[in-house]
C-alpha cells in the first residue's frame, strides 16, 4: 500500500470477519462466513465473536491464527439477496438497495448531470 494513501471509512458500522494468514475468511465449505455485524470497536460484541471463532477453528482441527478484519459499510446478505444484487448490477443499478453511501453518490451525480 502506498504510504501516502489511506483508507477512509464512510461509516462506523460494518462487518467483522476472521481472516486467516493466507487471506481466507473463516466459514463453511459453501462460502458462508462467520461474521459479526456491529459498530467498529464495540468490544462487548467483539469478544464473544472472537471466542466463538477460536472455538470453531480449534474444533475444525486447525491452528488458531490470523485475526479480525473490519469491513466498513458492509452487511451480511442471504443467497436470495445476492441473486437480487446480481440482477440489479446487470441492470446498471446500485447492487445493494441499502448501500446508503452509493445511493448518495448516485443522487449527487444525477443532479449534476441532468
Amino acid at each position: 500500500m502506498n504510504k501516502r494513501t489511506r483508507v477512509v471509512e464512510e461509516i462506523a458500522y460494518g462487518v467483522y470477519v476472521w481472516e486467516m494468514p493466507d487471506g481466507r475468511w473463516v466459514g463453511d465449505d459453501e462460502g458462508h462466513y462467520l461474521t459479526l455485524t456491529c459498530k467498529k470497536g464495540d468490544m462487548t460484541k467483539i469478544m464473544p465473536y472472537v471466542n466463538l471463532v477460536k472455538m470453531f477453528i480449534k474444533e475444525s482441527g486447525f491452528e488458531i491464527a490470523g485475526g479480525l478484519k473490519f469491513i466498513s459499510g458492509s452487511r451480511p446478505i442471504s443467497d436470495e439477496e445476492y441473486e437480487e444484487q446480481m440482477l440489479r448490477a446487470r441492470a446498471g443499478l446500485v447492487p445493494d438497495k441499502y448501500d446508503l453511501a452509493a445511493l448518495h453518490e448516485e443522487r449527487k451525480y444525477s443532479k449534476r448531470n441532468d
